[in-house]
């Protein structure tokens, strides 16, 4: 009789875990094949700023190259599929031609333009041919990464001219969110190359930050030393993360007037870079009062999408920052609502209404955007 009960008890429990389990399964494959689809979709742009399989590898400018080469790579990274990787080489031997009028200068290539015309460019054009090296083993990815790494690019946007830093001496990047795209490079190409002068180009780049006031520099401060942590182990890094998360959200700036828990329209995406922001913390730390953070701005919702305002966002780059908030939501409270607002904004009217039909979002980078951050929730 015993033996009866305990088997059944068994057959119960087993029986729970596959009815929690499988429909995140489903979901997972879900989200995959929806991720694929826009990886696979040529996109279409008046402006030359579309591109994809099965023939045209020129993104336009190289923001959009380097989008192309990296979430292709971080695909067969999770899939195993080698047509992603195929892709990312395709699109890292290619020169894009047709960069935008409000950044012109803003393209670099193989062999030998290490210029990509402003900090942020320069920083992610590091760290996806040393990505792209990772997957390949193709040390010319990493010979061109290392050499845009030791140049400092020229002919800066209006809108960006504070946004360069690197070495000899230069180490604050303009701005907080291109400091953290350069902690992430400069750390990557160490732990590839074993080379300690990109530990100390990393450590000078958190140095630099660290007395500096998240309430002025933004949430992307908080960001600098998570993954400065993330990359160093040092407990420091996360204390500094955790006071700079609080400061910030004590600051009673934009994003952060009491009661309201929602970013102004000019600064569209911290939204739901900050919901992923104190989700990453409550993971790391597993303090609940950042968990609470978050859950108050994913309550909220964006300024145009969300709760209060429908489930199309202004643009599918903004929509793809709002999918992963509210599935990193769902995952940490198990509250049904926050996955019915992830289904929302992954329906296929809502993609249409954003000019998403068919895959196509008309700009490489919303594409690729959109197709990472769905990757992402798999």
């Amino acid at each position: 009789m015993k033996k009866v009960l305990l088997i059944i008890i068994t057959v119960l429990i087993l029986a729970i875990i596959i009815l929690f389990l499988y429909p995140w399964e489903e979901k997972r494959l879900d989200n995959i094949s929806m991720a694929k689809k826009f990886l696979d979709t040529k996109t279409t742009n008046e402006k030359g700023l579309g591109c994809g399989p099965p023939d045209d590898w020129d993104c336009g400018y190289t923001r959009y190259q380097n989008y192309a080469i990296w979430v292709n790579s971080v695909f067969y990274r999770e899939t195993r599929d080698s047509k992603y990787l195929d892709y990312a080489i395709k699109f890292a031997n290619t020169r894009p031609t047709s960069p935008p009028d409000v950044c012109p200068n803003c393209i670099c290539s193989m062999p030998d333009d290490f210029d990509c015309g402003n900090g942020e460019d320069q920083a992610d054009t590091i760290y996806s041919f040393v990505f792209l090296y990772d997957k390949t083993g193709n040390k010319t990815y990493l010979d061109f990464a290392e050499n845009v790494a030791e140049n400092r690019p020229t002919g800066l946007p209006d809108w960006c001219k504070d946004c360069i830093c690197g070495p000899p001496d230069d180490w604050d990047c303009g701005t907080s969110s291109i400091q953290s795209l350069y902690v992430e490079a400069y750390y990557y190409l160490y732990q590839v190359t074993n080379d300690t002068k990109y530990k100390a180009y990393m450590q000078n780049l958190l140095d630099e930050y660290q007395n500096k006031s998240a309430a002025s520099t933004g949430a992307g401060t908080i960001t600098i030393y998570i993954l400065g942590y993330n990359a160093t182990g040092n407990v420091t890094y996360l204390e500094i993360a955790k006071q700079k998360a609080i400061e910030f959200a004590t600051s009673n700036t934009e994003c952060m007037i009491p009661g309201e828990w929602q970013c102004p329209n000019n600064y569209k995406y911290y939204q739901g870079k900050i919901i992923y922001i104190y989700t990453r913390l409550y993971e790391l730390t597993g303090e609940k009062e950042f968990l609470d953070y978050a859950v108050k701005f994913a309550d909220a919702g964006s300024s145009d999408c969300g709760p209060t305002a429908g489930w199309a966002c202004s643009d599918p780059l903004k929509q793809g920052l709002m999918i992963r908030s509210y599935h990193k939501i769902y995952r940490l409270t198990g509250e049904t609502k926050y996955l019915d607002y992830f289904n929302k904004l992954t329906s296929m009217d809502s993609f249409e209404k954003i000019g998403c039909a068919d895959y196509d979002c008309h700009d490489a980078e919303f594409n690729y955007g959109l197709g990472f951050f769905l990757l992402e929730t798999a």
